[in-house]
């Protein structure tokens, strides 16, 4: 709400608005206290990771943001020859090129991560 109505451009609120959903909020983080109570995981490492995802969607949306148009309900129809479905639709399907190609990114630097995971510092498991 409060970023939503910030005296700031579109891009600087999208960035604020990608941090705050990215740190899910105080309501999931106490779901989580109250899960893992009375076990041996620690809550510090998962904030610490929560706050991380904040920082880093923030930093990739301020990256990507210029390369995105008006989301699909903000792109005025074409008022002649009735093509303005068409003109929706295709920049339907470029958006979800573009999130699946990141997705597809993402899937394949887990899987590197998992690989590779000794030449970075990390021991696999039982080592």
């Amino acid at each position: 709400g409060a970023a939503a109505g910030a005296a700031a451009s579109l891009r600087e609120r999208a960035v604020m608005a990608g941090a705050i959903i990215a740190w899910s909020g105080l309501s999931v983080h106490g779901q989580v206290a109250s899960v893992v109570h009375g076990t041996d995981i620690r809550m510090g490492p998962y904030v610490l990771a929560r706050l991380y995802h904040a920082v880093i969607a923030g930093f990739y949306t301020f990256l990507v943001f210029p390369f995105f148009r008006l989301p699909v309900f903000l792109v005025p129809p074409v008022r002649y020859g009735g093509f303005g479905f068409v003109r929706r639709f295709i920049f339907s399907i470029g958006q979800l090129v573009l999130v699946y190609a990141g997705l597809t990114v993402a899937a394949l630097l887990l899987h590197l991560g998992r690989r590779y995971r000794p030449v970075w510092g990390h021991r696999p498991r039982g080592a």
